[in-house]
């Protein structure tokens, strides 16, 4: 192999990766610029009745809330739902058999960040991603 070849293969890799740590891996949409993941999970349901699989990612962010929602709400083109405990804001999407969802929250609301290795408490903003999947046929 030639090495002009070599270093284009090289250079090419590299720039994918560098385009893949800006998005999400459950959601797979554009990460903010300052999001650090703090933790992420997969989770398993029941076996019996309709079992559930939940990915999900919890970044903290150094902007505030509503620099974050301002953010997502540029790529989904739609307004957030504001969640009940006035803490966070919610964009869902459902399809048949599985339901995505972007949060963007305070450091101080409950979530399952709170047993993240990196403290909620040192960002301004935290953005958690899941996607519950059902199994079909069930």
């Amino acid at each position: 192999m030639n090495k002009k070849l070599l270093l284009l293969l090289v250079i090419s890799h590299i720039g994918c990766a560098l385009a893949a740590e800006k998005l999400d891996r459950v959601g797979n949409k554009e990460l903010p610029p300052d999001a650090v993941l703090i933790c992420d999970d997969h989770v398993v349901g029941e076996s019996s009745g309709k079992p559930m699989h939940i990915d999900w990612q919890a970044f903290g962010l150094d902007e505030g809330t509503d620099k974050t929602v301002q953010f997502y709400q540029s790529q989904f083109g739609v307004a957030p739902a504001t969640d009940n405990d006035a803490q966070g804001y919610t964009w869902i999407f459902k399809s048949e058999y599985s339901e995505l969802q972007y949060s963007v929250k305070t450091p101080s609301a409950a979530g399952p960040w709170s047993g993240c290795s990196k403290p909620p408490a040192h960002f301004k903003a935290i953005v958690l991603i899941s996607n519950a999947i059902r199994v079909k046929g069930r």
